[in-house]
């Protein structure tokens, strides 16, 4: 215990600084690349019209993190968001998880057509009320 003190004392810091979850609140000035994933990807997602908008790269480079920026700086108000931090899944299962992330409630459709349905009507839903959906993912493969 008296070592965490010290460690805590010597960095300044009033929290552990390492989590399985990235913490925004830690965040430090980043390499300039990974600056630009940030701006780039908010600039897509407040001035795009209907864009995607991807961040890729190795392991440990900061996406999870970047990630955690760009949502913790948008506004709630505007925005719906779909954050999936563990995208291991199904097409079906990735998009069952995203509309229940969207709209709240369990998709409990099993098959592709009438959840591409859902999704859709939600998308057209969001845009219709004047908040824009974001989905997020930390991996994705399809």
């Amino acid at each position: 215990m008296q070592s965490q003190e010290n460690y805590y004392a010597y960095w300044s810091l009033t929290k552990p600084p390492f989590d399985n979850v990235p913490d925004p609140e830690m965040y430090f000035d980043m390499h300039a690349s990974v600056e630009n994933a940030v701006s780039e990807t908010l600039f897509a997602i407040e001035e795009g019209n209907e864009c995607l908008a991807v961040i890729v790269g190795d392991v440990g480079l900061g996406k999870t993190m970047a990630l955690r920026v760009i949502l913790d700086s948008l506004e709630p108000e505007k925005y719906r968001i779909a954050f999936v931090t563990n995208p291991d899944m199904t097409f079906i299962q990735l998009m069952k998880e995203i509309i229940g992330q969207l709209t709240g409630e369990q998709c409990t459709e099993s098959t592709r057509e009438p959840i591409l349905e859902i999704f859709n009507q939600g998308w057209f839903r969001g845009q219709m009320t004047a908040k824009r959906c974001c989905s997020s993912s930390t991996r994705l493969t399809l």
